[in-house]
């Protein structure tokens, strides 16, 4: 392999990479290809890119404890949403989910359930249309007429319990 910048012949050696382009400060990828050249620059080969993201993500989902910033950033650009799409898809404000992210607020145990089982169900293919349902109901929903007001939290249990059938079905 060739340097990006002088265009010398770079020497591979096998190391370990801590991968903060992902956005996640604890990820350490170890035994992967590092060229580095004389005049000082390093290229580092990441195989299987995809494959990579949907294994973080996997992880993540997996983790009891309460989601941080960084990662519920991480899973949304890991599902291919923008934030109002998230927001939208969630049923909280694009405000709302930047809070969370930049970790100003921290994600209520609900909708953090929601966007683990709509992550989990995306990369494991137990339910793929999981984001597709769940656009619908906050359609649905959004369409009713009547006066009558239910709490959000009751709203929010419906979608996980929906999403949570949904992936046991699998």
């Amino acid at each position: 392999m060739k340097c990006e910048k002088c265009h010398q012949a770079c020497h591979k050696t096998v190391g370990n990479y801590k991968y903060t382009e992902s956005g996640l400060e604890n990820v350490l990828l170890k035994n992967i290809p590092i060229y580095k050249c004389g005049c000082g620059h390093t290229i580092i080969e990441i195989p299987a890119f995809m494959q990579l993201h949907a294994v973080i993500a996997r992880v993540i989902v997996r983790k009891p404890t309460t989601l941080s910033g960084e990662e519920i950033r991480f899973l949304r650009k890991a599902i291919h949403k923008s934030s109002k799409e998230l927001a939208s898809l969630l049923g909280v404000t694009p405000v709302t989910v930047t809070r969370w992210e930049k970790g100003y607020n921290r994600i209520n145990p609900a909708y953090e359930k929601i966007l683990k089982t709509v992550v989990y169900t995306s990369f494991d293919g137990k339910v793929k249309n999981t984001i597709a349902v769940l656009e619908e109901i906050r359609k649905a929903e959004q369409k009713q007429t009547s006066k009558n007001v239910s709490s959000p939290l009751s709203f929010i249990a419906r979608k996980a319990q929906l999403s949570y059938r949904y992936a046991q079905a699998g």
